[in-house]
């Protein structure tokens, strides 16, 4: 029963983000930690992430705007140790809450109305990479400023994906490095990942095909929805610690 349980949910993962470019572990950790270890689930969630966005980039690769990826992902560099040094004053709750009702009321907004479509300036991408390298030094959480920013470009779907993809493929391909150099790749982690994998490959596939059937506003809809999950996720984990 716990293998069916273990397939259903990285597959799951595997579609929601082949669908919309991320959210994998809004199914991974919650569900997982239920039957192994958390300190098994946050390296293995890791590898899976590497597997869903590098296939997402082999699909999506002409469609990928690498200057914005590039400039985020510099300015992400220095908001980390600014992020260490705020969780040394700041309770991490309280950055949990504040954080959940931003993208809250943000994506509440989107959903109700349509976020004006027009590009921003090359520099917006700055502040959002240095506040994700702020919450990831803090919360361990980096997408919400990524999320948000592509929230408000006027890229298409298959544009938005790479963007999220590669991001997150170059952050993670350093957060599963510092992992396995402190020993947390361990061999259950491999041997659930070896299980997962082909799970995990028709999940993408299939979120991949869905995300084709889907419209701009349509696709631009689910994502928001899934940001909105994720805000009152963490609002939820904040007011409850």
């Amino acid at each position: 029963m716990e293998l069916f349980f273990f397939c259903g949910v990285v597959f799951s993962a595997g579609f929601i983000q082949g669908m919309s470019g991320f959210g994998s572990n809004l199914i991974l950790l919650p569900l997982l930690t239920l039957i192994f270890p958390i300190k098994t689930i946050i390296p293995l969630a890791g590898l899976f992430a590497l597997c869903i966005n590098s296939s997402l980039i082999m699909k999506l690769r002409r469609d990928i705007r690498l200057g914005p990826v590039l400039l985020m992902l510099s300015c992400s560099l220095p908001g980390i140790p600014c992020g260490v040094l705020i969780l040394k004053v700041v309770a991490p709750q309280y950055l949990e809450i504040g954080l959940g009702i931003v993208l809250v009321l943000f994506t509440g907004y989107g959903l109700l109305f349509c976020f004006p479509q027009r590009e921003t300036p090359w520099w917006w991408a700055m502040p959002a990479g240095f506040i994700s390298g702020c919450l990831g030094g803090s919360l361990g959480t980096n997408g919400p400023p990524i999320l948000v920013y592509t929230a408000i470009q006027p890229w298409s779907k298959n544009e938005v994906k790479s963007v999220l993809a590669l991001f997150f493929l170059l952050s993670g391909i350093g957060v599963t490095s510092a992992q396995g150099f402190n020993g947390l790749l361990t061999p259950q982690v491999f041997a659930l990942f070896r299980v997962g994998f082909f799970p995990l490959l028709a999940g993408i596939g299939l979120g991949v095909f869905a995300a084709g059937k889907m419209g701009e506003t349509g696709y631009r809809k689910s994502v928001q929805f899934l940001v909105l999950v994720l805000g009152l996720s963490m609002l939820a984990r904040g007011l409850s610690s």
